[in-house]
């Protein structure tokens, strides 16, 4: 229900591309893959109900740790920087129950622990800045 936060000159009340981010700070949700498989298929089916033009949608994650791992100092209470397995998983059969307008996005890691502010996963801003190339370089190479 939020408000496209950069809207596009033409077309945003009806994109035909949506970037996902999928996260959840907050159990119970999604300890499993098939849990986590449900949720966001029913984002993906939410989105194509208010988007009749929809052509894809990106499921991206929040950026990880280096080597998806987590650094020495704790992360920001309840987040993380590291994804379990059964996470990955279930966005990559999602997109296989979708395909064609489903893609799992590339699984972005920090360049180092120093980029996050304390453990994570806030980045400091010359870690946002390293990230950014990251995630530009994937979608530049989608056009």
């Amino acid at each position: 229900n939020e408000p496209a936060q950069s809207p596009c000159a033409n077309g945003s009340a009806s994109p035909d591309h949506v970037v996902l981010t999928v996260l959840s700070w907050t159990p119970p949700c999604c300890a499993t893959q098939a849990e986590w498989e449900t949720q966001v298929g029913k984002a993906v089916t939410t989105l194509q109900s208010k988007y009749a033009g929809l052509k894809r949608i990106d499921l991206m994650t929040v950026v990880r740790g280096p080597r998806n791992q987590g650094c020495p100092s704790p992360v920001a209470r309840g987040e993380y920087i590291a994804m379990p397995q059964e996470f990955d998983a279930a966005l990559a059969g999602v997109a296989a129950k979708f395909p064609g307008l489903v893609f799992v996005g590339p699984k972005i890691e920090s360049p180092s622990c120093a980029a996050f502010v304390g453990g994570g996963p806030h980045l400091t801003r010359e870690g946002n800045a390293e990230v950014a190339k990251a995630i530009a370089a994937y979608f530049v190479s989608r056009q």
